[in-house]
């Protein structure tokens, strides 16, 4: 599971790595700055989501606060 910038409709830069490969759970905090920051603000940062049958990625869910 990654944070990622949104380019449109397409997946952008990853922010930072949430889950790592085969870890299914996870908690913590993340503090966000500058240009990170505004672009959650402004509704561009969601979350991706990855399993074993989708590598790929399969959902994308906009981070909301």
């Amino acid at each position: 599971m990654t944070l990622q910038r949104t380019d449109g409709d397409k997946p952008g830069a990853i922010v930072a790595h949430l889950l790592q490969p085969n870890q299914v759970t996870g908690q913590g905090t993340m503090t966000l700055r500058g240009r990170t920051r505004e672009e959650l603000a402004a509704g561009r940062l969601y979350v991706h989501f990855y399993t074993k049958q989708a590598p790929l990625g399969v959902e994308r869910q906009r981070v909301a606060f």
